[in-house]
C-alpha cells in the first residue's frame, strides 16, 4: 500500500564532463550552484582530459612485429593492442618520444588516450513508460547477451545475481569486475534486475544475460584504451548489445573506426548523449555507428541536463530512476509527522540516521545566525531553500546547535541536493514546498527523520536513460533472435513514440523508445490487451491542505474512488494530465478517458473543510 508522498530514494545525478580542445587543458566543470544535484561528477576533476603519458597509435594496416619493434625502439611501452581496430595503446616517458613514431609510414595518426566518464518489489516508472510489461508475455530478453561497459556490477546483489554471467575488469586487468562505485550496478538493474521475486525492483528485460565489463574505475572515469578494450571483449565474446552510459567531449578517429568495426561485427552499441545541457552530444554517442540516447522525465519532457543536437536517436526515462546499487550503499529517506509519511530525499553526504525524533523548528531561510532561534539547539532545523548553498544552510544549522536539517523547496514539488563533499555533517533531507509549509504552519511539530541504507537508489542522467533502450533492444532480439543489429536499430527508431515537433528533431530524436511498438513491428505481438493496474494511496489531511498522488498510464480510462475516515470532513479530488491541466474532478469518484495520452498523471486530494481526516484513494488505470 502506498502512502501520501511515497517515500522516495535519494536522487543522484551522474554527469558527463565536456572536454576542452587543448591537449593539456583542464576539463570544463558544470557549476554546482546551491548544491542542486543536476551536475554531479563521479570522479575528481583531473588536470587534463587524457591519461598522462598514454597515447593510441592508429596504424594504416594491422601492426606486426616490425611495428612493435619500432614502437619499443622509440622508447615507448606497449600497453594494449586491439582486434577491432588497427591500433595499440602505448606509454611514453615524454612527448619527444612520439616524434620518431609519427614518421613511420604505417602510422596513420597518434591521439591522446582520452578519459571518458560515467554519465544514478517496485515497478519503476521508466519500465512502464517504455511499455515493457505489455510484451513480457512474448519476450523478456531470454538468451540475449548484454554487456554493461561501466564501473562493474555488484554480482552478489540479490536482484542481479541470477542473471549475471561474467565479465572482465580492464581497470585492474583481472576477472573480477566488481562495482565499487554504483553507477554500473544501477544501469544493470534497469536492464535485467530479477522480476517477480517479491523484492526490490522490476526491470525492462528481466531474463537477459548480464555481463560486466569494467572499463571505468571506482572513481567513475576510464581511458579510451580501456573502453576500446571492453568493446573488443564484447565483440570477441559474442555480446549482442553493449550498453555504454559514459562519454567525453573529444572526437577520436581511432574510436570512430573501432566502433564502426564493432558494429560491422554485429554489436549493437547504445550510448548516452551526456548531461551538460549542451546542444551537441558527447562521444562515443556522437559516432555514426553508435545509437545516441537522451533523457526525459516522468512527464515525458526533455530533462534539463540532457544533451541535445544532431545525431540523437532516441530518448528514454532518465529522471528519478529507481534501480539496484551495490548492497547497502543506497539511501532511502522520509520524514514522519503524526500519521503522515512525507516524501524526502537525503542530501548527498548526509549520514544515515534512524528515528531522529525532535521538534522541527522554523529557521526561515537559514542565511545567518539571526535566522536560528535558541530553541533549535538540540532539535531539527526547518529551512527553506534559496539564496545560499545547501551546504551553507546546513553549516549554519550545525553552528546553531541543530542535530538535523529539513530543507523544503521554494517552488512546488520535491528536489534533491548535495552537501558537496564528505564531512562531519548532521543528517539532512529535502522535502516539497507543500510539506514544508505544512510543518511551518504546525509550529515546531515533533517529527521523525530517517535516512536508511538500502540496496536501491534513484539516480538521474542520460546514463539512466541508456539502459532502458539497451533493454528494449534485448526484448526485440529475444522476440526474434535472427534479427541483426542494424535491423534492431531500424525497428527501435521507426517504432518510437514521437515527442516534440512531428518527426525527427534534435531534442527527442525519433522519440521515446517503445517496447510494445517495437515488438509489434517484428510480428511478435507487443500490442496485447492493456494491463489493468489498481493503486492505493492513503494519508491524513488537516484542514485546508492537499496531497498529490502520481501514477504512470499508457492511455485508456482512469477511474478513481475516494473515501474518508471522518464523516463530516469535506474532501474532493482533481485529476491532472501530464501537461498539468485539470481534466476531471469528483468527491467520491471520478472517471476520465485518457485515450492515447501516455505519461504521468496526478490526482490531488484536497481537504476544504475544517476537520482533519484520513483518506483512501484507489486508482485503476492501464499500463
Amino acid at each position: 500500500m502506498k502512502k501520501v508522498g511515497i517515500t522516495a530514494t535519494f536522487a543522484l545525478l551522474l554527469t558527463l564532463f565536456s572536454c576542452t580542445i587543448g591537449l593539456n587543458q583542464p576539463l570544463g566543470i558544470v557549476s554546482q550552484d546551491e548544491g542542486l544535484l543536476n551536475s554531479r561528477s563521479l570522479a575528481a576533476v583531473p588536470a587534463a582530459d587524457a591519461v598522462e603519458g598514454r597515447y593510441i597509435i592508429l596504424f594504416k594496416a594491422k601492426p606486426g612485429n616490425a611495428d612493435r619493434d619500432m614502437v619499443r625502439g622509440n622508447g615507448a611501452e606497449i600497453v594494449r593492442e586491439f582486434s577491432i581496430v588497427h591500433a595499440m595503446a602505448i606509454r611514453v616517458p615524454n612527448e619527444r618520444a612520439l616524434a620518431g613514431l609519427m614518421h613511420n609510414p604505417n602510422v596513420e595518426l597518434i591521439e591522446p588516450d582520452y578519459i571518458r566518464y560515467a554519465l544514478g518489489e517496485t515497478v519503476p516508472w521508466g519500465v512502464t513508460a517504455v511499455n515493457a510489461p505489455q510484451v513480457w508475455a512474448t519476450t523478456t530478453g531470454d538468451n540475449v547477451k548484454v554487456a554493461v561497459l561501466d564501473t562493474g556490477i555488484d554480482y552478489n546483489h540479490p536482484d542481479l545475481a541470477a542473471n549475471y554471467r561474467g565479465g572482465y575488469d580492464f581497470v585492474n586487468s583481472d576477472n573480477d569486475p566488481f562495482d565499487g562505485n554504483g553507477h554500473g550496478t544501477h544501469c544493470a538493474g534497469t536492464i535485467g534486475a530479477i522480476t517477480n521475486n517479491n523484492i526490490g525492483v522490476a526491470s525492462v528485460a528481466y531474463n537477459v544475460d548480464l555481463y560486466a565489463v569494467k572499463v571505468l574505475s571506482d572513481e567513475g572515469s576510464g581511458s579510451t584504451s580501456n573502453i576500446l578494450a571492453g568493446v573488443d571483449w564484447a565483440v570477441q565474446n559474442g555480446m549482442h548489445i553493449a550498453s555504454m552510459s559514459l562519454g567525453g567531449g573529444r572526437f577520436s578517429k581511432t574510436e570512430e573506426k573501432a566502433y564502426q568495426n564493432a558494429f560491422n561485427a554485429g554489436l549493437l552499441i547504445i550510448c548516452a548523449t551526456g548531461n551538460d545541457s549542451a546542444t551537441s552530444i558527447s562521444y562515443p554517442a556522437g559516432y555514426a555507428s553508435t545509437m545516441a540516447i537522451g533523457a526525459v522525465d516522468s512527464a515525458l519532457a526533455i530533462a534539463d541536463f540532457s544533451n541535445q543536437g544532431t545525431g540523437i536517436h532516441l530518448v528514454a526515462p532518465g529522471v528519478d530512476v529507481l534501480s539496484t546499487v551495490p548492497v547497502g550503499t543506497g539511501q532511502a529517506a522520509d520524514v514522519v509527522y503524526g500519521q503522515q509519511t512525507l516524501a524526502a530525499y537525503a542530501l548527498e553526504f548526509a549520514p544515515f540516521v534512524t528515528n531522529l525524533t525532535k521538534p522541527a523548528v522554523n529557521c526561515g531561510m537559514g542565511l545567518s545566525a539571526a535566522d536560528f532561534p535558541a530553541t533549535v539547539a538540540g532539535n531539527i532545523a526547518l529551512i527553506q531553500r534559496g539564496e545560499i548553498s545547501f551546504a551553507d544552510k546546513v553549516t549554519n544549522a550545525q553552528n546553531a546547535g541543530a542535530v538535523g536539517v529539513i530543507l523544503y523547496n521554494n517552488e512546488s514539488g520535491i528536489f534533491s541536493g548535495t552537501l558537496g563533499t564528505a564531512g562531519t555533517w548532521i543528517p539532512g533531507v529535502t522535502i516539497s514546498l507543500e510539506d514544508g509549509q505544512l510543518l511551518v504552519a504546525a509550529g515546531s511539530p515533533v517529527v521523525s527523520l530517517n535516512i536508511l541504507a538500502t540496496n536501491y537508489d534513484s539516480f538521474n542522467g542520460t546514463s539512466m536513460a541508456t539502459p532502458h533502450v539497451s533493454a528494449v533492444a534485448a526484448l526485440v532480439k529475444g522476440a526474434n533472435p535472427a534479427l541483426s543489429n542494424q535491423q534492431i536499430w531500424d525497428i527501435l527508431v521507426n517504432s518510437a513514440h514521437d515527442l516534440g515537433i512531428v518527426g525527427y528533431d534534435t531534442t527527442f530524436g525519433y522519440g521515446l523508445v517503445d517496447a510494445a511498438a517495437a515488438v509489434a513491428a517484428i510480428g511478435g505481438g507487443g500490442d496485447p490487451e492493456p494491463v489493468l493496474v489498481t493503486e492505493t494511496f492513503t494519508g491524513t489531511l488537516n484542514a485546508s491542505t492537499s496531497a498529490s498522488s502520481s501514477f504512470v498510464v499508457s492511455g485508456g480510462t482512469i477511474s478513481a474512488t475516494l473515501s474518508k475516515t471522518v464523516r463530516n470532513a469535506t474532501l474532493s479530488m482533481a485529476l491532472y494530465n501530464p501537461a498539468g491541466s485539470q481534466v476531471a474532478t469528483g468527491t467520491t469518484s471520478l472517471s476520465y478517458n485518457a485515450e492515447t495520452v501516455a505519461g504521468t498523471w496526478t490526482i490531488v486530494v484536497s481537504n476544504t473543510g475544517r476537520r482533519a481526516s484520513g483518506y483512501t484513494l484507489t486508482v485503476t488505470h492501464e499500463l
